[in-house]
């Protein structure tokens, strides 16, 4: 998972920011501590796990920022179409034409053994 091009310095200073953040609080919960060392082995470990822990929060709530993230966002509005239940035969035919209308609108196809695409 990737974020796009236009928005890595956002993230690269998001999280630039939280660390100085984090570990402000751990030095103002933890006064008994007299310096912040910390092995550089495990702080970039820290930052990787940071990262990618941030990118997946992208993923559930701003998936147009990452790469691919506009195809996620239409496949999340087709399941949400496909989850929705209907009482009455219009409304499910009103629901096919407009799941059929989405499913081109976004090139979204269906194989019955792969699922969508």
């Amino acid at each position: 998972m990737e974020i796009k091009p236009e928005h890595e310095e956002r993230l690269r200073a998001a999280l630039e920011y939280a660390d100085v953040q984090f570990w402000a609080v751990i030095a103002d919960r933890f006064t008994e501590a007299k310096t912040g060392d910390f092995p550089p082995d495990l702080t970039f470990q820290m930052k990787e796990h940071n990262k990618s822990d941030v990118l997946w929060w992208l993923h559930f709530n701003a998936p147009q920022l990452l790469v691919g993230g506009e195809e996620e966002q239409a496949q999340s509005r087709l399941d949400q179409l496909l989850d929705k239940k209907y009482k009455t035969e219009s409304e499910e035919i009103e629901y096919e034409r407009l799941l059929q209308e989405y499913r081109q609108e976004h090139g979204i196809t269906y194989d019955p053994e792969r699922g969508y695409e």
